[in-house]
């Protein structure tokens, strides 16, 4: 099937991002790769079978 020039590593929702993990971090279960999810204030790795990491990332301030 054609992807029509639509990189499927890196795929952009407004305010997400969903692209393959590091190609060195792979699941501890299962060894698959892993897939992150980055939000504004979130970024989670995971693979079919578990979550690999789950960070939380504060904002900065906006100085009044």
């Amino acid at each position: 099937m054609a992807t029509n020039g639509i990189s499927l590593d890196r795929i952009t929702i407004p305010r997400w991002t969903i692209q393959r993990g590091p190609k060195d971090e792979v699941c501890p279960c299962c060894g698959e790769a892993a897939v992150l999810v980055k939000a504004d204030d979130r970024h989670v790795t995971f693979c079919a079978c578990y979550i690999v990491s789950d960070q939380w990332i504060p904002r900065k301030r906006l100085s009044s």
